[in-house]
């Protein structure tokens, strides 16, 4: 929390010891004490949109190359090319 309240002041708003912790409370879903990034990036962006989180879990299933739930650097290799920086073509249908 003292890390967050030094921030709130760098970045020059304006909120006393109450609201901070308010705050604080709002991005700390998990209320472990610690924002992280992921607690971070909803309270920043808010939720996502059905069709975005149906799009990222596509995307997700398609570098996934074992379908272990797990995207590993041998799933990689699959599907980029080290040596031509761009995307081998798709290998595998979504």
């Amino acid at each position: 929390m003292p890390e967050f309240t030094k921030v709130l002041k760098d970045l020059r708003l304006d909120f006393g010891p109450q609201e901070a912790k308010r705050l604080f409370d709002l991005f700390d879903t998990n209320k472990n004490g610690f924002i992280d990034y992921n607690e971070f990036l909803r309270g920043v962006r808010g939720p996502m949109s059905e069709n975005r989180v149906n799009i990222i879990k596509l995307a997700f299933k398609k570098l996934d190359a074992d379908n272990s739930g797990n995207i590993t650097v041998e799933d990689l290799r699959g599907i980029f090319s080290s040596l031509k920086p761009k995307l081998i073509s798709s290998h595998r249908p979504l």
